[in-house]
């Protein structure tokens, strides 16, 4: 069975650090070992890979702009 081809992880951008763990739980996720993010719990690799590109937008949007205003915070301070 061929699962989904996974987007890039949204906060580091990294595909090749990105993996599916499975826990004690059976919950499985989509995690990125270079900067820790990790994806919504599923029941299933393929649900887990599914739900990870679904959110890839939202979280990256997120993640963007917090840090645009932590850029714009730190360059204020500078002058």
């Amino acid at each position: 069975m061929a699962y989904p081809r996974m987007k890039t992880c949204p906060t580091c951008n990294s595909d090749d650090r990105l993996g599916v763990y499975t826990y004690e739980s059976g919950w499985r996720h989509v995690e990125c070992t270079k900067c820790n993010y990790m994806g919504p719990g599923e029941g299933s690799i393929r649900q887990a890979i599914k739900s990870h590109n679904e959110k890839w937008e939202e979280r990256r949007t997120v993640y963007l702009e917090a840090n645009e205003v932590a850029f714009l915070a730190e360059d204020a301070t500078r002058y």
